[in-house]
């Protein structure tokens, strides 16, 4: 849930970006570990959109911060959004992503 937290939380601020669904993080999972359906994508496929989702989030919140710490925290989170490689690495940058955030909440 913390990725469509995550998420729900940057794309109120662009109301044209689809609504995010904690499926396509729970799809990943399951390609991830193996389990495939004809109608997703392969894993690489799916990883690589929600790392660019996780991008157009973080993207946002710098537009709208006004705090230099906040967005030096933002820059990092976004390097570590480019290094993710599993769905284990998804949680804890959005866990931080969560914490950093927080002035967004609503």
């Amino acid at each position: 849930m913390s990725y469509e937290y995550f998420l729900v939380r940057a794309f109120q601020y662009n109301q044209k970006l689809t609504k995010s669904s904690n499926q396509e993080f729970l799809n990943l999972i399951e390609a991830e570990n193996g389990n495939k359906h004809s109608w997703l994508p392969k894993f690489e496929k799916q990883l690589d959109d929600v790392k660019k989702r996780l991008d157009k989030a973080i993207v946002i919140f710098i537009s709208k911060s006004k705090n230099n710490e906040q967005i030096r925290n933002l820059r990092h989170l976004q390097n570590e959004v480019y290094n993710i490689t599993s769905y284990r690495d998804i949680t804890k940058v959005v866990d931080y992503g969560l914490d950093i955030t927080q002035s967004f909440k609503k």
